[in-house]
């Protein structure tokens, strides 16, 4: 038996619109409550723990295992962790003063976890290039900018103890890490001069010994005749 036509309209309405309340009613049963969603993932996003906590936990299975050894498995692998200087002896491997004490400032766009690897990093390669040098907070600052390009301030006392070349380019290569981090760029300054014009400063000089050398050597040779 076939309806009129404008009945099978209505009915046809009447089923659309029973289905899309059904539905919206299966939509509101089924979505989760979002506070209940953030709760989940809360839960399930791990906790960082201290170095202490992880060096405890190395130690478990490997008594011989030192804290620096510890430190530099964290790095290598990446894994976020927290330094509490208050924790370690005097006479820990890993010397606060000389490590952690630096001024880091975080502008950019790293999340928490990730600016911590990057200043345990930082200051294992600063600690490992100035070890046994004192130095006051202020002389070396860094800071991570709103372009994620690294600024690095260091005074003109710190970076003496790079004397030669060698070291200034073991330092410098010791910084390619950089680029697996997501930074973008890396200033260095010597008391507010560009590390560049301080480089460009001493290749001028050198350039000019090197002359005046010659220049003795063949009036020497002048003379000589």
């Amino acid at each position: 038996m076939s309806l009129p036509f404008h009945l099978s309209k209505k009915i046809i309405r009447i089923l659309e619109l029973t289905f899309g309340i059904c539905s919206i009613g299966l939509i509101v049963v089924l979505w989760p409550d979002a506070s209940s969603a953030r709760d989940h993932v809360q839960e399930q996003s791990p906790t960082v723990k201290s170095l202490h906590e992880y060096h405890k936990e190395f130690a478990a299975s490997n008594t011989s295992i030192t804290e620096q050894e510890t430190l530099q498995i964290l790095l290598a692998k990446g894994i976020p962790f927290e330094f509490n200087p208050k924790l370690y002896s005097e006479n820990s491997q890993i010397q606060p003063e000389q490590t952690f004490q630096l001024r880091f400032k975080n502008n950019g766009n790293l999340s928490e976890p990730e600016f911590n690897v990057l200043k345990m990093r930082l200051s294992s390669v600063l600690s490992s290039h100035f070890s046994g040098t004192v130095f006051s907070e202020e002389e070396i600052t860094i800071e991570l900018n709103s372009s994620n390009i690294l600024i690095m301030q260091m005074s003109t006392n710190v970076f003496s103890v790079l004397k030669s070349e060698e070291e200034l380019t073991d330092f410098s290569e010791s910084l390619h890490f950089l680029g697996s981090l997501n930074i973008r760029g890396l200033q260095i300054f010597i008391d507010g001069t560009p590390l560049g014009a301080i480089m460009q400063q001493k290749d001028r000089f050198n350039d000019l010994e090197m002359l005046r050398i010659c220049g003795t050597k063949c009036q020497q040779t002048h003379n000589a005749r």
